[in-house]
């Protein structure tokens, strides 16, 4: 997931996700975009994330999560 602001002036979360294939390929495919401009808190960014997880059956295949944060936001 990341957040970019679009030329409208609204923030924009995209979502994708990175996998294995059973050949062992890492492949990464984007999801959608969705407005987050009334709602950036960190509850409602877990819903996000929690409802693409449930969306998308990952659940029973989540194998890890991770997240990577510049210096300046430590």
């Amino acid at each position: 997931m990341d957040k970019t602001t679009d030329i409208s002036n609204k923030s924009q979360l995209s979502t994708i996700y990175r996998y294995v294939t059973t050949d062992g390929e890492v492949q990464e495919r984007f999801l959608r975009f969705d407005n987050i401009s009334d709602d950036r808190t960190a509850p409602r960014l877990t819903k996000h994330i929690f409802d693409c997880i449930d969306e998308f059956s990952f659940g029973e295949k989540l194998v890890a999560q991770r997240m990577m944060v510049p210096r300046l936001w430590r």
